[in-house]
């Protein structure tokens, strides 16, 4: 999530600068390929942030934040545009926000996949002299069909 918010920020000052037509095409279609990452990946990292009482808050923030914003983000380019900015600030408006968000997350987020964070508490544990712990997650070999359930149904759980 984190590299394709990163990588949406960088691409958007291509579009922002762009003297062609076909950088600004070129740097919009990345830009939406790295953009869409954490939209769609910002489901399963409110499943591991809250618990099920206080998902449906939550989700119904996010879920209208991401439909939200294609309707609001037209109007409010339409003042930027017509402004003395003109259209390239819509583009360095969007860097400014990615590389916000960016940083946050980076800075304020800390792990949330229950998986991760057990792995790396047993690799401290085994370092401080303990060879013998070890997790759940730890040199269990995955086929192609538990990567398929895996990535397929934990969001739903």
């Amino acid at each position: 999530m984190v590299i394709g918010m990163a990588l949406f920020t960088i691409f958007c000052i291509p579009v922002a600068v762009a003297k062609n037509l076909q950088t600004v095409l070129i740097g919009r279609f990345l830009t939406g390929v790295f953009g869409a990452a954490p939209l769609s990946l910002v489901g399963g990292s409110l499943v591991d942030m809250w618990n099920p009482a206080q998902r449906g808050v939550a989700m119904a923030c996010c879920i209208g934040t991401i439909f939200g914003s294609p309707v609001l983000a037209p109007l409010m380019g339409n003042f930027i545009v017509e402004s003395y900015l003109g259209w390239r600030f819509t583009q360095w408006l969007s860097c400014i926000m990615g590389g916000s968000c960016t940083v946050l997350v980076v800075f304020g987020l800390p792990e949330t996949f229950a998986g991760s964070i057990l792995r790396k508490k047993a690799a401290a544990i085994r370092k401080a002299g303990n060879p013998d712990v070890h997790t759940v997650y730890d040199g269990k070999q995955k086929g192609i069909k538990d990567i398929f359930v895996i990535f397929l149904l934990r969001p739903f759980g």
